[in-house]
């Protein structure tokens, strides 16, 4: 076989055989990050979906609260009183920022991808915005006395987020409901109220 021959006959056989393993890898590369995102997914509700640790995080808020006086489990803001009285004791203190802590770290688990945001909404939604605005007078506090803005902003950017999402859902659930009520009115030949 003359250089000629080679580089007519098995040259290109050789390229198209290189090109065929190259894309091949290409493929393998994406099914191998493809196949880690859905690990990542499944692994997400065992590392981010567990209420374990918080719950227990807010047993003994509860539990340190009441015993200087202050009633946790509630809707409605702290007092300045009420925060004044959490700065003085250290027991509510820590365990506040205990608690306070870790929405932040489910907060910064969503800000950088780490959590999935629609299982984190579904889990914990309710709490995190319940938290936040029960200890925004407290977290306002810290933040003035320790001169840090950056405290807890994550908790703060979650639930602000899924506050207005909240809102969003409620509205647009009245809707549908509306909709389908009328829509039952009218195959029952029924006139809908207006």
């Amino acid at each position: 076989m003359t250089v000629l021959e080679f580089s007519r006959d098995i040259v290109p056989i050789a390229q198209a055989c290189i090109s065929l393993v190259g894309l091949a890898s290409l493929f393998l590369v994406w099914w191998q990050l493809r196949q880690t995102t859905l690990w990542n997914k499944l692994n997400s509700p065992y590392s981010f979906g567990n209420t374990q640790l918080s719950e227990q995080l807010e047993v003994q808020l509860n539990e340190r609260a009441k015993a200087i006086g202050i009633d946790a489990k509630r809707d409605s803001p702290l007092l300045d009183h009420e925060v004044t009285k959490i700065f003085g004791d250290d027991g509510a203190f820590f365990a506040a920022k205990a608690f306070l802590n870790d929405f932040e770290s489910l907060g910064a688990a969503i800000s950088v991808g780490c959590a999935d945001t629609d299982l984190a909404y579904a889990v914990h939604a309710t709490r995190l915005r319940r938290a936040y605005k029960v200890f925004k007078p407290f977290i306002d506090r810290y933040r003035e006395h320790y001169r840090n803005d950056e405290v807890w902003i994550e908790l703060e950017k979650v639930a602000l987020a899924w506050e207005t999402k909240h809102i969003q859902t409620q509205e647009a659930q009245q809707r549908h409901l509306a909709s389908l009520k009328t829509e039952l009115q009218r195959t029952k030949g029924v006139k809908p109220k207006v």
